[in-house]
């Protein structure tokens, strides 16, 4: 499991084990609709998952089994987490539990949609299992290929841009602690090495990315996944004076000059002065081209909501037409019940009009007079 049942004040996932007496609760959960009851056993809390022992009972059968409870309670949706390292120890000990053995199965990974961070784990182990089976060597893995592969059994494995760049990066570390024997090592951060692995794994320039960002732009919005607070402050000092921002961003507009101090003019040199400050504005002329923002480029965001408000229209002209059709439905279904009510008004009122003239004719006429016959 690797999402909270409750993120950003919305419900993600239902409470589908017990929490225990320890934590308040209870530690028998009955579904009487699917026949199961789930018992808890243990917990045993790490630094940023917890595993828990669950007991499984099938009540018709009676059949128990013990299943692990893998939660990570640190991964933001749509996030990433903390670093590539806490990430493979989370899959080390899942490893070494024999949780994804194929003789134990099958393993079950969730979390809220099913896609982001669940294709990122199912990508990262999948990934490393190739790696193992190549002698630990990425030369033969293609991720690429691996993730498309993928999608054709779950549609839109990892979401975001930051999930598909960790799962790189946890790969290569992962790749490089198979080569020490274990996923379960000490957690480290990224380092240079990783990002030059990084480019050349992804084959991509390494000035530009696809999003139109350098990879320091990219890597400052990534967070916790590219921190380096372990590190000595000594190396820190040292790097930022061999880097500077203008290494890493060459600006495509030169900053804009200060500006000039003007004097005011006096009586002496005032025709200087007006030459001065001609000669001023004609080069802050010359420099108003060059200090032009340029135009925003249109962000994702912003294709985004058109693509949203498009639908919503679309929405609303189909609703729209819907209505108009449920109206005139209704109206010819209500004219078809008029139509048999008038029909047998129609036929009563004849009924009538055909009973009322026999009448008349029956009793109209007045009695008839008998004559008698003559002798």
């Amino acid at each position: 499991m690797l999402n909270r049942i409750i993120e950003k004040n919305t419900v993600k996932c239902h409470q589908y084990w017990p929490m225990g007496t320890e934590h308040g609760g209870e530690d028998d959960l009955l579904l009487p609709s699917v026949g199961l009851k789930v018992t808890f056993l243990s917990e045993k809390p790490a630094t940023n998952y917890t595993v828990r022992e669950l007991l499984l009972t099938d009540l018709e059968s009676g059949q128990q089994r013990v299943v692990l409870h893998f939660h990570y309670t640190t991964w933001p949706d749509f996030g990433v987490p903390e670093s590539p390292g806490e990430f493979l120890a989370f899959l080390g000990a899942v490893r070494e539990s024999g949780a994804l053995e194929p003789d134990v199965g099958p393993p079950v990974v969730h979390c809220s949609a099913g896609i982001g961070r669940s294709g990122t784990f199912c990508l990262v182990d999948s990934c490393l299992v190739l790696i193992a089976a190549n002698g630990c060597s990425m030369d033969d893995v293609n991720v690429q290929e691996v993730l498309l592969e993928m999608r054709k059994f779950r549609m839109g494995l990892i979401q975001t841009p930051d999930q598909l760049r960790f799962s790189y990066l946890a790969i290569i570390q992962g790749a490089k602690r198979l080569k020490e024997g274990s996923l379960l090592l000490q957690a480290t951060t990224p380092t240079d090495n990783d990002s030059m692995n990084l480019g050349r794994v992804i084959g991509e320039r390494p000035t530009t990315e696809q999003n139109g960002m350098t990879p320091q732009e990219e890597s400052s919005d990534t967070g916790p996944t590219d921190s380096s607070d372990d590190e000595d402050e000594g190396d820190d000092d040292l790097r930022a004076t061999e880097r500077s921002p203008s290494d890493d961003i060459v600006p495509s507009v030169p900053p804009p000059l200060p500006p000039r101090m003007v004097k005011r003019p006096s009586e002496d040199d005032g025709s200087n002065s007006s030459a001065d400050a001609r000669h001023n504005k004609d080069r802050s002329k010359d420099r108003e081209p060059e200090q032009q923002p340029e135009p925003p480029q249109k962000s994702e965001r912003d294709e985004v909501e058109l693509r949203r408000r498009l639908r919503k229209e679309r929405l609303e002209r189909t609703t729209q037409t819907v209505q108009r059709m449920q109206q005139k439905q209704r109206s010819s279904e209500a004219w078809a019940r008029r139509r048999v009510i008038l029909k047998r008004v129609s036929m009563g009122l004849a009924l009538l009009l055909g009973t009322g003239v026999l009448v008349y004719k029956f009793y109209g006429s007045g009695p008839t007079e008998v004559v008698p016959a003559k002798s």
